[in-house]
């Protein structure tokens, strides 16, 4: 059966209409949205969880999806339906599920420091584009559930879809989601050592290994080791995947 807007809102994160006066923070969630659009490059959305739609988006949102502002507006979380297929929509309310679970699992207290990160395809026309998303909550209700979370999406350096984790801030440890077997992995990061990080960023700004070498004295041969060892530790092919993993997860 395909999915509908209302499988995404599931009972366990369940918001009942807001009281009058509880509000009175929207304004400023908003203005920090903006700030971050202003920012970065990355789409930056609001989702209302009360009303179960767009609180706020980005103007680049629009650009980046080709969908105009208005139909964007009628639209909202309906776009997660119309322009994602329909294999992928079903692995989107899977980690939907695992991810409002592990939610409910961390103590109230903690919520607002978490947040999710995965991969999927989104669809305009005949352009496929891999995206990398992130959510988090921003605005709580009486009862700890979500009333509003700010998302977050950019073309993803990675090949497939999929790549789920949970995070919170300042802590070693990370949760990753394997799809296939549908259960919570612990993960504990590994921090980067100088020489990483280095060799990581300068090859990142298209310095030659040679460059490299040079500025960290140390050998072609050591530099070419030192990418090949983030490579198989990250499980990515190139340069722009293990920056973009290192970035997913802090390390830079």
């Amino acid at each position: 059966m395909k999915p509908t807007i209302g499988d995404f809102f599931i009972p366990d994160n369940e918001v009942k209409a807001p009281a009058s006066g509880s509000d009175s923070d929207i304004p400023a969630i908003i203005e920090m949205a903006k700030g971050v659009a202003r920012c970065t490059s990355l789409c930056v959305y609001l989702i209302d969880y009360a009303t179960r739609g767009f609180l706020w988006f980005s103007d680049n949102l629009s650009i980046f999806t080709g969908i105009s502002g208005d139909e964007l507006r009628r639209m909202g979380y309906d776009i997660f339906i119309e322009h994602v297929s329909e294999a992928e929509q079903l692995m989107l309310l899977e980690i939907n599920r695992a991810g409002w679970e592990k939610f409910q699992q961390t103590p109230v207290e903690e919520r607002l420091n978490g947040w999710i990160s995965y991969s999927f395809h989104f669809v305009v026309g005949k352009r496929k584009v891999l995206v990398d998303h992130r959510l988090t909550a921003v605005k709580l209700d009486e009862q700890g559930n979500c009333r509003v979370a700010l998302c977050v999406f950019s073309p993803s350096s990675l090949k497939e879809p999929g790549n789920v984790v949970w995070r919170c801030a300042d802590s070693p440890e990370f949760w990753e989601y394997s799809l296939a077997g549908r259960r919570w992995h612990r993960r504990t990061l590994q921090p980067l050592s100088d020489t990483e990080r280095q060799v990581l960023l300068m090859s990142f700004q298209g310095q030659s290994q040679q460059e490299i070498a040079d500025a960290i004295h140390y050998s072609v041969e050591t530099v070419k080791h030192v990418k090949r060892q983030l490579f198989e530790r990250f499980c990515v092919k190139n340069i722009a995947q293990a920056v973009n993993y290192a970035s997913n997860y802090r390390l830079i």
